[in-house]
Formats: C-alpha cells, sequence, structure tokens
C-alpha cells in the first residue's frame, strides 16, 4: 500500500512539472504557426475564414487529453519504462522531423525513426568522433520495447481520435488542377496533443511528464475530408496493432527494431500514397458542377450553417429559381430580402428543403463558400511544409508567375 501511496504522490507531484517542459510549448507554438497559416491562407483565397486558430488548438489539445492519460495507464499496465536518454532523444527527434516536413510530426513516427537508428547503431563499426561516439552509444541503449510499445498506443489512440469531431483539422483551399484552371480541395490537418506521464528508471526514477504529438495531414480533393480520414483511421490501427503484436518480440531479435521502425515510417506513408492511389481517374469534387452550385465550405454561426447546409451538398433553387452559377444566388436572395427557401441536393443525391428568415445586417449574408468556378485563378501550391513554409502564405494565379499579396485583396467569394 506505501508504494502505491507513493507512486500517486510522485503522480501528482509531477503534473506542475509538465508546464515546465520546453516540448510543451514549443509544439503548440508549432500547432498555432501552422492553423494561422492556413487562416491567413483561406482570407487571401477566399477573404474570409472558416476556422479559427484558437478553436483548432483547443480540438487539438482537448482530443488528446483523454488519450494522453489512457496512453499512460497503458504503459504503466504493461511496465514500460525508459531512461532520461529515451525521453530526450525521442522529443528531439519528434522536433527535428517535424520541422522537417509537418506530417511526420508525430510522437510514434519519432520513436519509428529512433528503432530504425538505433539498430543501424548496434551494427555499424564504433564511431571515433567523441560526439557522435557518445549519440551512437544512447541510440544503442534506448529501451526499444518501450519506444515500439509507445509508438504502437499513439497510432491505435490517434486511429480513435480520427474517427471523431466534425470539421476540426479541415481546411478549404484551390489547388492547381492541372488542366488550366484551379479547383477546390481540403487540407486535412488534424493533430491531437498528448499529455503523458511515462516511467523513468536510473537516476530520478518515478513518473516523468511528456508532451506527445500525433496527427494525420493529407489532401481531399475527389471527395469528402471525412472519407480521406476514415481510410487513415483504419491504417492507422493496423499500424498500431502490428506494433504492439511485434514490440513482444524485440528484445529476443533486434533484426526486429529495424523492421518495426521501416513498418512504422512505411505504413504511414503508404496511407497517403494508397489515398492519392484511390483518387486517380476521378475528377475534382469541388468544381463547378452542371446544375447548382456546389457549397465548399460553411461559416460556422452563419444563416447556412443554422439552416444545416453541410459541405459538399449542391444549392439547386433560391426563392423558387434554379440557380446555374454561383453569381446567380446573392440577387435571388436579395428579391425576398426578409426570407429564404432553398432545395439543396445532399451527398446522397436527396433534396432537402430549407428556409430560414434572413435579417438585416447578419454579417455573412448566407454564409456559404461556393467551389471555385472557371474563372477562379488562385491557388495553393501543394508540397511539403517544412518550418520555413510555415511562415509563407503565398497564393499563385493560373499563367501568372507566382505573387504574395496583401491580406485582404482578394474577391469575396463567400455569399
Amino acid at each position: 500500500m506505501e508504494y502505491w501511496i507513493d507512486l500517486s504522490l510522485n503522480f501528482l507531484g509531477q503534473i506542475p512539472r509538465f508546464f515546465l517542459n520546453p516540448m510543451l510549448y514549443i509544439i503548440l507554438l508549432l500547432l498555432m504557426l501552422l492553423y494561422r497559416r492556413e487562416v491567413v491562407l483561406q482570407r487571401r483565397l477566399f477573404n474570409t475564414r472558416v476556422t479559427s486558430v484558437v478553436g483548432e488548438l483547443v480540438s487539438a489539445m482537448g482530443r488528446g487529453i483523454l488519450g494522453g492519460l489512457l496512453i499512460t495507464l497503458f504503459l504503466f499496465a504493461l511496465g514500460v519504462s525508459f531512461t532520461n536518454k529515451d525521453v530526450l532523444l525521442l522529443e528531439g527527434m519528434t522536433l527535428l522531423l517535424g520541422l522537417i516536413n509537418i506530417r511526420y510530426f508525430h510522437m510514434g513516427i519519432g520513436a519509428g525513426v529512433l528503432l530504425i537508428l538505433s539498430y543501424l547503431a548496434s551494427v555499424i563499426p564504433p564511431l571515433q568522433v567523441e560526439w557522435m561516439s557518445l549519440l551512437q552509444e544512447s541510440l544503442v541503449e534506448i529501451s526499444s520495447f518501450s519506444m515500439a510499445v509507445l509508438a504502437g498506443a499513439m497510432f491505435v489512440m490517434e486511429g480513435i481520435w480520427l474517427g471523431k469531431g466534425k470539421r476540426e483539422g479541415f481546411f478549404p483551399i484551390m489547388v492547381d488542377g492541372k488542366r488550366g484552371r484551379t479547383v477546390g480541395a481540403y487540407q486535412i490537418r488534424r493533430f491531437s496533443f498528448y499529455p503523458m506521464m511515462v516511467l523513468l528508471t536510473g537516476s530520478g526514477s518515478g513518473f516523468f511528464p511528456l508532451p506527445g504529438i500525433a496527427g494525420y495531414d493529407d489532401v481531399a480533393k475527389t471527395g469528402l475530408p471525412d472519407e480521406k480520414l476514415h481510410h487513415a483511421q483504419k491504417g492507422y490501427w493496423v499500424i498500431g496493432l502490428v506494433v504492439l503484436g511485434v514490440a513482444w518480440f524485440i528484445p529476443k531479435a533486434e533484426v526486429l527494431m529495424l523492421v518495426t521502425g521501416l513498418w512504422i515510417f512505411l505504413g504511414n506513408e503508404g496511407i497517403r500514397w494508397s489515398g492519392r492511389w484511390k483518387e486517380k481517374g476521378k475528377g475534382p469534387y469541388y468544381g463547378r458542377v452542371p446544375n447548382g452550385v456546389r457549397v465548399m465550405a460553411i461559416i460556422p454561426n452563419s444563416p447556412a450553417a443554422q439552416m444545416d447546409i453541410e459541405v459538399g451538398d449542391v444549392i439547386v433553387k433560391v426563392n423558387g429559381v434554379t440557380v446555374s452559377h454561383q453569381n446567380d444566388i446573392y440577387p435571388l436572395l436579395q428579391r425576398q430580402t426578409a426570407f429564404c427557401k432553398m432545395e439543396v441536393l445532399n451527398k446522397e443525391g436527396n433534396i432537402k428543403y430549407l428556409h430560414r428568415s434572413i435579417y438585416e445586417g447578419e454579417p455573412h449574408g448566407l454564409g456559404v463558400v461556393p467551389a471555385p468556378d472557371q474563372f477562379a485563378r488562385q491557388y495553393v501550391k501543394e508540397g511539403p511544409l517544412s518550418l520555413f513554409r510555415l511562415f509563407s502564405s503565398r497564393i499563385h494565379y493560373i499563367n501568372e508567375r507566382p505573387v504574395n499579396e496583401d491580406l485582404g485583396q482578394g474577391k469575396d467569394v463567400s455569399m
């Protein structure tokens, strides 16, 4: 009983130290820069914003608090422990990967890369340079079982959270359609912040606060972002469960460190590759449709949000008149300024009949961001998002050289 009391007191005593860990603030800073960039791009592309930096940060932290507690209990139940060097290497590798490419900003991937490096460090001859020799020694001494269990647990937990939530982590953008025109797409940046407590061995044994991060980063062009998340969710579960199963055999066969690390890294990439493969041959989802106007985004707390118009719906009629272009909608709304009736085709192909009073002075108008038409020319260039690109909000134009417009100079395409 005395042991459990001491352990509980140690756990509670480490909670304040959580806020002294620089990793916590570095993670929050990178997420803030990431979400700020997306909001700035929204303003430049659509002259309005659909998401907020604070809202996305709160969602990322809210999703992970329970997950961090569950991972902590899981690691403790299995007797998983780390050394101080393990924690430093894990935090350093996670940050390094995140700075190279934001889609690698995942502590599970960081643990996987460390497993690869640990195996390689154990099979190469000792290095002669002092600092390299110390690094090699630290990599060889990594708690490989603990790293694998942590990585597997984080992938399973993130797989659970990918299926939760509504629109968090979804950012509307315009991309190059490769046919001389821009098309709409959704940038998926669903990250979760996991505050964990891990057991330390050796000097300073006991619980230690470990801020963790995990997430999924991709682009949805030919369908809803929810569909991509569902695909990634299943992939994360497979990665995590396989790693948890193999982890028990790593102490008996060191080569499994290499196998596990490669499985984590290539498996994560494979989810993206398979998602892109499924998109091949499909046309853009957020583009012009023959009969109506595709809804690309909904401004929160707007009349459209209250009318239950959803992303992907097609506005067919407004106040009884058929709509063929996004420029038709606003004049039709002006015909009956106090009331709006709409016929909307949902994703299942069923017609929804919606109506609502429109009050003078409402800040968002209808609150719909339509999919780009054939005249849209601005787009965001795709590619790896490194630390340096976090500070760039550049947009490009079809048939023109890249430009960097000031905030708010674009045309307001929301209705």
